[in-house]
C-alpha cells in the first residue's frame, strides 16, 4: 500500500510538526543550490507492535526504487526519524533488527504528495527486559520468572546505562539448553523470548565493548558462528551495532 499523506490524526507532537516544517522551508530556500532537489520530508517513529512504547536506536533505512539510492538513520528516544526525499518518486522504507531481518516495511510516494509526510513503523521482536535465567544441576538454563530478580537486572543495568552482551545464537524452544551446555560455567547466561518464539541465548555481562568483542569471537571459535554483540541502553535491548555504541558511549 502507498503512504503518501499526512495522517488526520498526527502521532508527532506539536514541536515535532514545527521542527519538520522548518526543515522543508529551509531546503526549499537551499534547493536552487542543490544538484538534487530535496522537496520532501518523512518524519517517522518506530513503535514496538505490542506495548506501543518508543523503540530507541531502530535502524531505518530509505531506498529509491529506481536508482537504489539508500540512506539510513537511527530512531531517538522518542522513537523518532526523519529523512529529506525529492519529489516525484517512490521508495521503499524499511527497518532492521541487528540481524538484518526487517521488522516492518512501507513504500513511501512523493508524488502529489504534501511536502510532510508521516509514517509509523512497528517492531515486531520482543525487545522487552530479558528474563533472568539460572543454571540447573545438570549444566542446563531454567527461568526464574519471579518479578525480584527482573527487578533486581533492570536496576543494575541502569546504573550501568550502557552493557554489551553477546548473542550466542537464536534456537527453538528447548535447543537453547544444549547450547548453553557447551558455554562455560562462569560466565552469565540470560535468554530472551522472540514474538515468533525463538528463544535467544545470551552470553556475559560487560561495560566495555572490548571484552565483549572478546567473548563474541571466543564463542565463534567454539563453533557459534553467528555470535555477535549485543549493545543495551537503559536495560533495553537496541539496535546499536558494537562499533556505534563505542563511538556514541565510551569515546566521549
Amino acid at each position: 500500500m502507498v503512504l503518501s499523506f499526512l495522517l488526520s490524526q498526527p502521532f508527532l507532537s506539536a514541536d515535532s510538526l514545527e521542527l519538520a516544517k522548518e526543515k522543508h522551508n529551509t531546503m526549499a530556500e537551499q534547493s536552487t543550490a542543490n544538484i538534487e532537489v530535496y522537496s520532501h520530508v518523512v518524519v517517522g517513529r518506530v513503535l514496538d507492535i505490542v506495548t506501543k512504547k518508543p523503540v530507541m536506536s531502530a535502524s531505518v533505512e530509505i531506498k529509491d526504487f529506481l536508482s537504489d539510492n539508500k540512506q539510513v538513520a537511527y530512531s531517538d528516544k522518542s522513537g523518532q526519524f526523519t529523512f529529506r526525499l525529492e519529489g516525484g518518486k517512490q521508495y521503499r522504507l524499511t527497518t532492521l533488527n541487528n540481524t538484518g531481518e526487517i521488522e516492518d516495511a512501507k513504500t513511501i510516494s512523493t508524488i502529489g504528495a504534501e511536502p510532510i509526510i508521516q509514517v509509523l513503523l512497528f517492531w515486531k521482536t520482543n525487545i522487552e527486559q530479558p528474563v533472568v535465567l539460572k543454571r540447573g544441576t545438570k549444566n542446563e538454563i531454567k527461568s526464574d520468572n519471579t518479578a525480584s530478580p527482573i527487578k533486581k537486572e533492570t536496576e543494575k543495568v541502569k546504573k550501568e546505562k550502557v552493557v554489551y552482551r553477546i548473542q550466542a545464537g537464536s534456537f527453538s524452544k528447548g535447543g537453547h539448553n544444549s547450547a548453553a551446555a557447551r558455554i562455560d560455567k562462569s560466565l552469565t547466561i540470560k535468554s530472551e523470548t522472540t514474538n515468533g518464539g525463538m528463544i535467544r541465548l545470551m552470553v556475559g555481562e560487560f561495560s566495555n565493548v572490548s571484552d565483549a568483542r572478546k567473548l563474541s569471537h571466543d564463542l565463534q571459535k567454539k563453533g557459534f558462528a553467528k555470535a555477535f554483540v549485543v549493545v543495551y541502553v537503559d536495560g533495553l535491548r537496541t539496535n546499536l551495532t558494537a562499533t556505534q555504541a563505542e563511538q556514541k558511549y565510551e569515546n566521549r
